[in-house]
C-alpha cells in the first residue's frame, strides 16, 4: 500500500505500509520503488506495518533518499537485532536524519538502548514482561482553544496554511501540522499561534506477546 501527502507544511511524504493482503510483492519490489521515484523535498521515510522489515531496512539504506531525510520512520512491523545491527552501522553516515521511529518491533531491550544512543532522536519505547510485549506511543496533539477557533483560523489563512480551513479544521491534520511548526521552531510552539490552540502529549500502550 502506497500512500502520497503532498500538504505544503509537510513539503513530500511518503508511507509504504505491508498488510497480511493486498500486497503480493518483497524487499526487490520496494528496493525499485525506491530507485525510481523522485521527490525532491522528500524529508519523512515511513516504512511501516512491515512483515519483512529486516529485508526492507537494507533497501532502505541503500536508497537515495537517505542523504535527503529528516525522518526514518520503520515502526509497527516484525524489524529485529538483524535490521538493528544494519541501523547501527550505517546511520553514523547520515547526520541529516534527525529522528528515528522503530516503536512496536521486535528489538531486544539491549539493541533498543544501543539505538537509543545515536545522535538522533529516537523512538523505540519497548519492553517486554513475562512474555508480554509493551509498546508507550506519544503522539502530540493541538486544538483551538475555547472560543478563538475563528481566531486560529483567520491565523492560519494569515501564515499561508488556509489550505487546513474547511469549515472545520481536521484534529489530526491540525495536531501534525503544530507537531512540525513546534519541531521548526525549536521545540516552542510559535508566537502566532500561542493561546490559539492546546498542544498536549497523548500517550496510549500497545500489548502483544513478545518474540520468543
Amino acid at each position: 500500500m502506497v500512500n502520497f501527502f503532498n500538504q505544503p507544511w509537510l513539503k513530500d511524504k511518503v508511507e509504504i505500509g505491508i498488510e497480511d493482503y493486498g500486497f503480493d510483492g518483497n524487499a526487490d519490489t520496494i528496493k525499485a520503488f525506491l530507485e525510481n521515484t523522485d521527490f525532491p523535498k522528500l524529508e519523512y521515510l515511513g516504512i511501516v506495518d512491515s512483515e519483512i522489515q529486516d529485508e526492507l531496512v537494507q533497501a532502505v539504506l541503500d536508497s537515495s533518499y537517505m542523504k535527503q531525510i529528516h525522518t526514518l520512520d520503520l515502526s509497527n512491523g516484525t524489524l529485529t537485532d538483524k535490521g538493528g545491527e544494519l541501523l547501527l552501522k550505517k546511520l553514523p553516515d547520515y547526520p541529516n536524519i534527525r529522528k528515528l521511529d522503530v516503536h512496536y518491533n521486535y528489538l531486544t531491550e539491549e539493541m533498543a538502548r544501543k539505538l537509543k544512543a545515536l545522535p538522533m532522536e529516537t523512538e523505540t519505547q519497548n519492553f517486554t514482561r513475562a512474555g508480554m510485549m509493551f509498546c508507550l506511543t506519544s503522539k502530540t496533539r493541538a486544538s483551538a482553544m475555547a472560543g478563538r477557533k475563528e481566531e486560529l483560523f483567520a491565523a492560519l489563512r494569515g501564515e499561508g496554511f488556509g489550505d487546513l480551513v474547511y469549515e472545520t479544521v481536521n484534529a489530526n491534520s491540525l495536531s501534525a501540522f503544530v507537531k512540525e511548526q513546534i519541531e521548526e521552531n525549536g521545540d516552542v510552539l510559535p508566537e502566532w499561534l500561542d493561546g490559539l490552540v492546546k498542544v498536549f502529549e497523548k500517550t496510549s500502550v500497545s500489548l502483544r506477546k513478545a518474540a520468543k
